[in-house]
């Protein structure tokens, strides 16, 4: 994992299109432990002045590429919004970054993470 590197929210929204370009392959990285992955480049990740962290791709499996969002919080963001209580924080990052067109294909909450999967 990056170290936290926290950006203001007017440069996280100039970063994040170029984020995007790239498409993964989901059956690279599930299949092997060595691939590269979004979350280990700096690109993909995004460090929000509240600690929540978000990592953003394209990825793309046996269908059509999505958009992939994942969220989690740091022990910062954690004193601030619990494991599982920064919904509202992400609702507002979703609708900065993707506007109100975004359309949910999928919503995945984990131990650690909320993912999202969108429509380019």
């Amino acid at each position: 994992m990056l170290p936290e590197q926290v950006e203001t929210f007017e440069a996280i929204r100039s970063r994040f299109p170029k984020a995007l370009r790239r498409i993964w392959s989901c059956d690279e990285i599930e299949t092997n432990p060595k691939a590269e992955r979004p979350g280990f480049l700096r690109e993909h990740v995004f460090d929000f002045e509240d600690g929540v962290r978000m990592i953003a791709s394209t990825d793309v499996g046996s269908k059509d590429p999505l958009i992939h969002l994942s969220f989690s919080v740091s022990k910062r963001g954690l004193k601030k919004y619990g494991p599982k209580h920064f919904q509202p924080r992400i609702q507002e990052i979703l609708f900065v970054l993707m506007g109100t067109h975004a359309q949910f294909g999928r919503e995945v909450l984990t131990e650690t993470a909320v993912h999202f999967w969108f429509k380019p």
